[in-house]
């Protein structure tokens, strides 16, 4: 299926020339401003209600055969302060974010995106990825992006019953082909992932039993240590630490390995304190793992968090907390998320760049009365 393509009036793209001594000062003034925007910003704003992709030619895909527990309304305000670092090349500044949809996971009633897009990717599966091009710029100059939202999200659905998951086989050919593919972050042909896949789940065969064993393998085979340079699945696993970006790049490709579907889902977790993320800061935005359950549909596995004495049958369908999701894993090759970062990309994955940017990105939450 070809992609889609829908052009928007791009507006006005502000820029800003910024010491990097004024950055954390621009941030935190930012970070205290309230959502409201005068006229001239709103003027430069593209709104949407929220949307559901449910491409009727992929049954189960976006209705999962579980729902959410205990939903609560919560309004959400993501703000990205990226400072250009180095431009030996006068590449044009670019930045991609993945726009939330409606799924099992969260219903977006609207959401305000600023400055306005360039451009939306949609993807094969529905999913929406707005484009903004700041033109080229030279170091020193930054950029925002802010996102305005608000969303009813619950907790995820708890343990799986594997009497209720059917077989390998009854999984639809079109998620086979896009969710066993390797890549470059999961290397699933490499001898340190078929041996890690055959001592997690041994001669199992039921997919939900196989992916609760798999996350319990790499959850005591992996050490959490944060700031980790992202590594390569088997990296990770031969290092023994990693971030909940390796830690779910090992899940998946285990999973791929023994052909099980199963793919990456990134967004923010339920923190509602002010200043709760920094660049490095990996407990604001975090990365679990979907497997695709025949009979029950894309199911959420968590990564990283959490107890560590859970059973491997405990772990499928639970996460640790409300989850705004941002990111499903799209298909093979869709320009042009990075897949090491969990909400933005600025340099398209495996394109040579000499762009360097740095990113302070921030996503508040607040409760509503609803």
């Amino acid at each position: 299926m070809p992609r889609q393509l829908i052009c928007l009036d791009s507006g006005r793209l502000r820029t800003h020339n910024i010491s990097v001594k004024k950055l954390s000062a621009v941030v935190a003034l930012g970070l205290l401003l309230s959502v409201a925007h005068d006229a001239g910003a709103a003027g430069q704003a593209w709104w949407q209600l929220g949307y559901r992709p449910a491409p009727p030619s992929i049954p189960g895909l976006m209705e999962p055969a579980w729902t959410t527990r205990q939903p609560e309304r919560f309004k959400l305000h993501f703000m990205g302060f990226y400072q250009v670092k180095r431009n030996p090349s006068a590449e044009h500044v670019r930045i991609w974010l993945p726009l939330p949809a409606d799924d099992g996971y969260q219903t977006v009633y609207l959401f305000r995106v600023e400055p306005a897009p360039a451009r939306i990717i949609t993807s094969r599966y529905g999913y929406r990825i707005a484009e903004f091009d700041f033109g080229v710029l030279p170091a020193r100059s930054a950029v925002t992006v802010q996102f305005d939202a608000e969303a009813t999200i619950g907790l995820y659905p708890g343990a799986v019953n594997p009497s209720r998951v059917g077989t390998l086989d009854q999984i639809p050919q079109q998620i086979k082909d896009d969710y066993l593919v390797d890549g470059p972050m999961y290397k699933i042909h490499d001898r340190i992932i078929v041996d890690a896949a055959r001592e997690a789940v041994g001669d199992e065969t039921n997919p939900a039993r196989m992916m609760g064993r798999i996350a319990w393998w790499v959850r005591h085979h992996l050490r959490y240590a944060p700031n980790n340079p992202r590594k390569s699945a088997p990296a990770a696993l031969e290092a023994g630490h990693g971030t909940c970006t390796e830690f779910s790049f090992a899940m998946v490709a285990l999973a791929r390995s023994l052909g099980l579907p199963a793919r990456y889902l990134a967004g923010s977790p339920d923190r509602r304190r002010l200043f709760q993320s920094s660049a490095n800061d990996h407990n604001s935005f975090h990365k679990i793992v979907e497997v695709y359950l025949p009979g029950l549909g894309w199911t959420p596995v968590e990564s990283s968090s959490g107890r560590s004495d859970r059973l491997p049958e405990e772990l499928v369908g639970w996460a640790t907390r409300r989850m705004f999701i941002f990111v499903h894993e799209p298909e093979p090759n869709l320009f042009p998320l990075d897949p090491r970062y969990n909400v933005t990309t600025f340099v398209p994955f495996g394109v040579g760049s000499r762009l360097e940017i740095s990113r302070n990105e921030n996503l508040q939450w607040s409760k509503t009365d609803q």
